[in-house]
């Protein structure tokens, strides 16, 4: 997602080119949706429960 977003934000500049630049910048888009995707499919972690430098704490 980073290097699609990085090459829609130089293509411009580079290239001077608006249709690739929109292009890059739709890619972008659509794999910033599918990492948000895989982010929300993965399992949160569960808490510490006995964990004991967190009870000597205490």
């Amino acid at each position: 997602m980073l290097i699609a977003r990085l090459a829609a934000e130089f293509c411009l500049p580079l290239t001077e080119s608006g249709s690739r630049a929109e292009a890059l910048a739709a890619l972008a888009e659509a794999e910033f949706r599918r990492a948000r995707l895989i982010d929300s499919q993965q399992d949160s972690q569960p808490g510490f429960e006995d964990f004991t430098l967190i009870e000597a704490r205490a």
